[in-house]
């Protein structure tokens, strides 16, 4: 069943777009890179560069990841994946996906950090490395398995548009946040989880979140008329 479905994720276009996607990420952590500035002026005023360098990579991310997740994610309903569920069984085939697209969104994390600090450490700007990064990282990952989440549990084969609805208001609520943040919006759609990193139980209303979304999943997948989906 595994087998089956990572087929499904490596077909020749999804390789394609793994690669393209790939070079993006890399060129995200080169581009901003201060290369026209001097060593001397950087380590002078060193935390403006690395605040500045951070927060560019960072949106950078928030807007490359979640492409490459509705893409990877559009297609998952695929009706010949949900006609093995006459032999294979439902609870194996939700499982297995559940499973892989997770797996699929932690080691896209694991990439992120090591191009950081490869880039950071190739090009000599080592002083730009910030311990933030990896916390706004790991929140960030929270946001791609929710979104992944929401595209598993809401889009069909005939319904689509619902995946780019999710990433627009992903995309609205991060303008929003740049302005005003509303605690209420967040219990609702706990995106961008780092603003409220201060909070002590941010992390477990988040896991806790996650882990209904899951339940979600596979409960609407266990009793989900395939009919036309």
């Amino acid at each position: 069943m595994i087998k089956i479905i990572i087929n499904h994720l490596l077909s020749f276009k999804n390789k394609l777009f793994i690669s393209i996607y790939l070079l993006i990420l890399l060129t995200i952590f080169i581009i901003p890179l201060p290369f026209n500035t001097n060593i001397y002026e950087i380590n002078l005023d060193i935390y403006y560069y690395k605040v500045n360098y951070n927060e560019v990579v960072i949106e950078l991310l928030k807007l490359i990841t979640t492409i490459g997740i509705l893409i990877i994610s559009i297609d998952h309903n695929q009706g010949y994946i949900n006609n093995i569920s006459t032999y294979k069984g439902r609870r194996i085939i939700i499982i297995n996906k559940l499973f892989i697209y997770l797996y699929l969104i932690v080691i896209n994390t694991l990439i992120i950090i090591l191009m950081y600090y490869l880039s950071l450490n190739i090009f000599n700007f080592k002083m730009l490395i910030s311990s933030d990064f990896l916390y706004q990282t790991l929140f960030l990952m929270f946001d791609n398995i929710i979104i992944i989440l929401f595209i598993l549990l809401f889009v069909r084969s005939n319904n689509k548009i619902i995946g780019y609805i999710i990433i627009a208001i992903y995309y609205i609520l991060n303008m929003f946040y740049i302005n005003i943040e509303n605690i209420m919006i967040f219990y609702l759609i706990p995106f961008y989880s780092y603003n409220y990193i201060s909070y002590s139980h941010t992390i477990k209303y988040v896991v806790v979140y996650i882990v209904m979304l899951v339940s979600l999943n596979y409960h609407i997948y266990i009793t989900e008329d395939f009919v036309d989906k």
